[in-house]
Formats: C-alpha cells, sequence, structure tokens
C-alpha cells in the first residue's frame, strides 16, 4: 500500500497528486497550478529581459560606450601635437633661414663696403682682387649648399598599442550550456 504524500505548499493539508520533477516536491493539483504558472511567469520575465538586450544590442546607433567618445578625444589632441609639432619645426627652419641670410647678407655688404672703399682711394692690389675673389667663391658655395638643403622626413610611426580595448566581458561560452527549457511532469494517480 502506497504512503500518502501532502502537497509542501505552506499550509495546505490536501493529497499531494503532481511531482515537480524540476524541484523535486510534492503538489496538489491547485498548487502544482500556481508552481507551475509562476514557473512561465518567470521564463516571461526572462523572455521580456533577453528581449531588451536584444534590441540594445541591435540599437549600435544607440550604443556608444564611452571608450569612443575617449577614442575621439585622443585622436584630436594627438591631431593637436602632430600640429604643434610641424608648427616649431617651420619655425626653426624659418629662423635658421633668416640667420643663414642675415649672416650672408652682412658678409656680403661688408666685401662691398671694402671694394668701394679701396676704388674710391685708389689703392687695389692683385693681392686685394685675389682675397676678395676667394671670399666671394667661398661665399657662393655656402649659398649654393644652403639653398640645396634638404629635410628628412620620416613616415610617422604609430604603434597598434598606442589605443588598446580591454574587454571585460565574460564570453558567452562560459554560459553554456544552458538547462533543457522543457521538463517531464508526473502526474501520480490516487
Amino acid at each position: 500500500m502506497m504512503s500518502l504524500r501532502i502537497c509542501t505548499a505552506e499550509s495546505c493539508k490536501r493529497a499531494a497528486s503532481a511531482l515537480c520533477i524540476s524541484c523535486e516536491q510534492d503538489f496538489c493539483i491547485v498548487h502544482f497550478n500556481e508552481h507551475s504558472d509562476s514557473l512561465v511567469i518567470q521564463c516571461l520575465q526572462l523572455a521580456d529581459v533577453i528581449n531588451k538586450l536584444f534590441d540594445q544590442v541591435n540599437n549600435i546607433s544607440t550604443f556608444r560606450p564611452d571608450f569612443l567618445i575617449e577614442l575621439d578625444k585622443w585622436c584630436q589632441e594627438a591631431h593637436r601635437e602632430v600640429n604643434k609639432f610641424c608648427e616649431n619645426k617651420k619655425q626653426e627652419f624659418k629662423e635658421i633661414f633668416h640667420k643663414e641670410q642675415d649672416q650672408r647678407t652682412t658678409e656680403l655688404d661688408r666685401l662691398r663696403g671694402q671694394i668701394t672703399q679701396l676704388i674710391l682711394e685708389q689703392e687695389v692690389t692683385e693681392d686685394f682682387i685675389d682675397s676678395i675673389d676667394n671670399s666671394i667663391q667661398s661665399l657662393q658655395r655656402q649659398i649654393d649648399q644652403f639653398q640645396s638643403a634638404h629635410l628628412t622626413l620620416r613616415p610617422l610611426v604609430i604603434d597598434d598599442d598606442l589605443v588598446a580595448f580591454h574587454q571585460q566581458i565574460s564570453s558567452y561560452n562560459d554560459l553554456l550550456p544552458l538547462p533543457s527549457p522543457q521538463r517531464t511532469i508526473q502526474l501520480e494517480n490516487n
């Protein structure tokens, strides 16, 4: 003879007629239906959460993480730094050019003054002409060298590790396998 099992629902004295395999509790038919309905409601709530997450993932236009904004700011700052560097180099090269120009102009003015003075005083000698000629040739070489100067521009090397994405999201596969959503319900006959 089979012993009578009582419904495990709080303050229920009815005989159990169903066993929930999921939680292994005995229920009367009324409480089993309530128990089953509460599980269905929980599943529906989970389905709602899944649907909201699905919408969130699919609405990528609204999904703009802060790190993309940070990357844009970093990029703008990097552009400013490169522009600042180039402006500083331009200024440096202009200063070099003006210094070179001033030195050559000063030297040419000095030579011009010497020639004018010696012509006026009529004290021109061959040694003086040779000296002036050597100075002119030296200046010509310096001017030619300066005019043939060129820049050495190396490509800007950007290390891929300057910006890194650190993800702290668990792998979806870590969550799998999910238990089967289907269960067999055994009903007992009295």
